[in-house]
């Protein structure tokens, strides 16, 4: 991966798996992670007003 963080958007013991689209006017990113344990695959979003939710 090349070029420079600008800041984290998450945090804790996991991978991001895949990004997996944006949402432009709603400002919210979908991606899928191994949180909470590498055996299952969750679908995450983020944004602005809900920091890290499934769905």
């Amino acid at each position: 991966m090349e070029g420079k963080l600008i800041r984290q958007l998450t945090q804790g013991d996991f991978d991001v798996v895949d990004f997996l689209g944006v949402n432009q006017a709603t400002q919210t990113m979908f991606y899928s992670s191994s949180e909470p344990s590498p055996l299952q695959k969750q679908y995450m979003l983020l944004n602005s007003m809900v920091r890290t939710n499934k769905f």
